[in-house]
């Protein structure tokens, strides 16, 4: 038997041991002495239980990582009573994740039989494959302190309901293909960063008035009529478009920033490396 473990650097640089089943009291050992944050399961990485009863014998873990997930029975997760992170991957059972008050980042492939937490706890989550009923973001829970929030290939036209998260201090919207408005995001009092990667077919971009936001990314977009809208985000200090168009080429706007990044593009009246250099731009 070795003595070395699986271990890796997670979300937010949270370091986690892997739990293998030939030694799961050995990695459970590893984990309590060392430096780490939290566990995660893999059936890749020696894991094949089909429960994870084991962590009743360990309700002090708040960091859990399960992955692949779809025939693990997760039961044992009501013993974490200070769970305060959790990645679920590869899930598609029920599994109500109401009774977790103490949850603050949440990570999980949505499906409709998934009860999310609410509550004060949670301040980030990301959701992949989200398919609401109601428009928008409008069925998901009450969350007053979330701060970030990303959602992930889904079929989402907008985003309304998103004013209910005054608190929203970052959002990320990646391969959202049918998403045509973004406004709700214009009255949050807090956003300080827009990240767009891979949605192509927002109609409204152009209306962002966001007064806070600090920085903007609006990668593999699509087609801009123009970027003049830059003068409606008075705090902008980054702005990213890479691989996206820019119809009228003035990149102009771009000279009052600290930060930015574009794909050149032929009609565009300056190259990317003109502009970093005009503003000081050191940044790759």
């Amino acid at each position: 038997m070795t003595d070395s473990f699986n271990t890796i650097e997670g979300v937010a640089g949270h370091r986690i041991v892997w739990v293998e089943s030939k030694r799961i009291e050995a990695c459970m050992s590893h984990y309590r002495d060392g430096e780490y944050d939290g566990i995660g399961v893999n059936p890749r990485l020696g894991f094949s239980e089909t429960n994870i009863d084991f962590l009743d014998h360990y309700p002090e873990v708040s960091y859990v990582v399960l992955a692949d997930a779809d025939s693990l029975d997760v039961g044992a997760l009501r013993s974490l009573r200070i769970l305060r992170f959790l990645q679920l991957s590869g899930f598609t059972r029920d599994i109500d994740l109401t009774p977790f008050s103490s949850l603050n980042h949440l990570r999980v492939e949505w499906t409709s039989r998934m009860k999310l937490p609410a509550g004060d706890s949670l301040e980030h989550l990301y959701l992949s494959r989200f398919r609401p009923r109601s428009e928008g973001l409008i069925g998901l829970p009450s969350l007053p302190n979330l701060r970030e929030l990303e959602i992930n290939l889904s079929p989402l036209k907008s985003l309304a309901g998103l004013e209910r998260y005054p608190k929203l201090r970052g959002l990320q919207l990646s391969y959202l293909r049918r998403l045509k408005r973004i406004g709700s995001v214009n009255p949050l009092p807090s956003l300080l960063q827009l990240d767009c990667l891979a949605c192509k077919n927002v109609e409204d971009l152009e209306q962002l008035s966001v007064s806070t936001l600090k920085t903007l990314r609006l990668n593999d977009c699509g087609r801009l009529r123009s970027i003049a809208f830059l003068s409606n985000l008075p705090n902008l200090q980054e702005f990213r478009f890479m691989n996206t168009s820019v119809i009228d080429g003035d990149m102009t706007p771009c000279l009052r920033l600290r930060s930015v990044a574009f794909s050149n593009k032929r009609n565009f009246s300056h190259r990317c490396h003109a502009i970093k250099a005009a503003i000081g731009d050191d940044s790759v």
